[in-house]
């Protein structure tokens, strides 16, 4: 309605972005500094907080005006989507399945080095990747097409520019007739890019630049995101310097000028405090928790929570008994203040309690759960992150003989058994694989001649 976005945005008929859906302030101010002002962004907010949109929008808003103007037919990287790890790229892959579904007009792809060379190739290999997904006919999945016709949209890492940059099959990326398009750079997780790598991004980027460009400063607009990097506006004026020098495009913070501000921070909503009327008991909290876990209706944790029950659903329900409770409110008000160790809080709010984490955990879990209605923030918001790394390999001994009660399944490489080794044997540990489509477990090795 105002005029932002392009008006085939409204006919996008999937969930992958809900024009219904109000955005947060930060995508707002992004797009109307991308779109209105062609300016460049480094996107600094928290994780899940919809940085990707931020982007997004305005690089489809920038192709459907290519469609409108008719140029839109022609091949050729607009936009590049740069990621520091292949399953970054292939999470987003998935993102644009479905948010280009309704537009097949434009064209994306992965390029790394997974990606197969001929098209029969490309589409087995799709079929064992995805063997329930149905390919759109926008998304290219093999090198020789996107050599001959590169995407409007090209996703890879920055290991594969530097080869896509240097090989003669895939100068069409960047020469000739198919070159003339290019307006995007975006660095995701631009935080990974310091000390000596930062400075190879940055030459490799300015690189790009003078191949599209001819060294043309400005013609590029450049996207970052982060949810690491700066902790409120104090740290911009920094975080711009460190956009400029990364990407060699103009990034500015200017206090006093929202015009020249090109660091997108997250404006926190306030936590909504009653006055306080009392604790729930240890007990009462715990059977309140247990319910809500299994599916309660109102009826139910209102008779638990010894309130009148007015025919509310389960998390208004919560909201009552929660929303004045001294715990809650004195969790709010140190998490509006930052981070806090759990379990020095549990021990300072469950002072005597046999189990303190356990039950500030079930506070959380239920603050999570207790809104007024469905579209309200909950009385204490939370996000559960794990922090893992990719195992080495699982690695197992097969000897008819192993040890009993000694493990024969290791998480790290394993050549010999141990336990086999000391008890005497020679045993080789073999290495385990699964099938994508089925699950069922191999031994993985090679086939050797005698």
């Amino acid at each position: 309605d105002a005029d932002v976005l392009a008006e085939r945005f409204r006919r996008i008929g999937n969930d992958a972005l809900p024009t219904a859906r109000p955005l947060y302030l930060h995508q707002e101010q992004a797009i109307r500094k991308a779109v209105l002002d062609s300016r460049n962004l480094i996107m600094a907010t928290g994780t899940g907080s919809g940085k990707t949109e931020c982007y997004l929008v305005p690089i489809i808003e920038h192709l459907l005006r290519e469609k409108e103007a008719g140029s839109l037919r022609r091949p050729g990287v607009r936009a590049l989507l740069l990621y520091p790890m292949n399953a970054l790229a292939s999470d987003q892959l998935k993102r644009l399945r479905v948010m280009l579904a309704d537009l097949p007009e434009i064209t994306f792809g992965r390029y790394v080095g997974e990606t197969r060379q001929s098209q029969k190739e490309a589409e087995a290999d799709f079929r064992l990747r995805y063997p329930f997904v149905a390919r759109p006919e926008n998304e290219l999945i093999s090198r020789e097409v996107m050599q001959e016709k590169p995407p409007h949209i090209l996703l890879t890492n920055f290991a594969m520019l530097e080869y896509l940059l240097l090989r003669p099959a895939d100068s069409t990326i960047f020469d000739g007739p198919t070159s003339e398009y290019w307006r995007c750079v975006v660095l995701d997780e631009i935080h990974v890019y310091a000390g000596a790598q930062g400075t190879e991004i940055a030459m490799l980027l300015r690189r790009l630049r003078d191949r599209v460009n001819r060294s043309e400063r400005g013609r590029l607009q450049c996207f970052g995101t982060s949810a690491t990097l700066g902790r409120g506006e104090p740290d911009f004026p920094e975080l711009a310097e460190f956009a400029e020098a990364l990407f060699d495009e103009r990034f500015e913070w200017d206090d006093a000028d929202t015009s020249r501000q090109d660091i997108v921070g997250a404006t926190r909503k306030p936590l909504v405090r009653e006055e306080a009327r009392g604790c729930l008991d240890s007990d009462r909290l715990t059977r309140l928790h247990t319910l809500a876990r299994e599916g309660a209706n109102g009826a139910e944790l209102a008779a638990v929570a010894e309130i009148p029950y007015d025919g509310a659903e389960p998390g208004a329900v919560l909201t009552s008994v929660l929303s004045s409770d001294q715990r809650v409110i004195d969790l709010q008000m140190r998490l509006e203040r930052g981070s806090v160790d759990l379990a020095r809080a549990a021990s300072e709010l469950f002072d005597g309690d046999t189990a303190p984490s356990q039950r500030l955990v079930e506070l959380v879990d239920l603050g999570v759960l207790a809104r007024q209605h469905e579209e309200d923030a909950p009385l204490i918001p939370a996000r559960y992150h794990f922090f893992l790394r990719a195992l080495e390999g699982a690695f197992i001994c097969l000897h008819p003989e192993h040890p009993a009660g000694e493990p024969s399944l290791m998480l790290a490489r394993h050549e010999q058994c141990p336990a086999c080794r000391r008890a005497g044997h020679d045993a080789v540990m073999v290495e385990l694989g699964a099938c994508r489509r089925c699950g069922a477990e191999y031994a993985l090795g090679r086939l050797e001649e005698g």
